[in-house]
Parts: C-alpha cells; sequence; structure tokens
C-alpha cells in the first residue's frame, strides 16, 4: 500500500522576544492535519525550528501550526512512520 506524501502551506505561529509571531511558510509531510505534523514528523518540526529560531537560539522553541493553507500531493511512499 502506497501512502501519499503532500506538499502543504502553513501558517505557523511562534514565540520570540515575549511577541506571539505568525509566518508563511511550506512543510512536505505524509501526514494528514497539523496536529499529525506536530506530533508525529519530529523532522518537520526540526525544520521549522531551525527556519524560525536559528540553529544558535537558546531559549525556549515553541511551534504551533496554526492553519493549512494549501495541500497538494506530490509523491507516494511506501512506508508510513
Amino acid at each position: 500500500m502506497n501512502y501519499p506524501i503532500y506538499l502543504y502551506d502553513i501558517e505557523v505561529s511562534y514565540r520570540k522576544t515575549k511577541q506571539t509571531l505568525i509566518k508563511k511558510t511550506w512543510a512536505v509531510s505524509k501526514c494528514e492535519s497539523a496536529t499529525d505534523i506536530m506530533t508525529r514528523d519530529p523532522k518537520t518540526i526540526d525544520r521549522l525550528n531551525d527556519e524560525i529560531y536559528g540553529s544558535n537560539y537558546k531559549g525556549e522553541r515553541r511551534i504551533l501550526i496554526t492553519k493549512i493553507l494549501t495541500k497538494k500531493q506530490v509523491g507516494e511512499s511506501q512506508i508510513y512512520e
């Protein structure tokens, strides 16, 4: 059985310097919803952490995917982790 791989345009909310900021970005995942991406896809969350905070940021990293703006199937995977 093949599982679909999706390209998402997402809206991410994060905290930096006591402000809540919103950013539009992209993600590639096999998960279906925003909560699935946050709980079951650590590679995507690590990439978003590096994109938003950088590798040298010492404070707390808190990212929340608030919306999936677009969803496009770009391929298929034979394994589902």
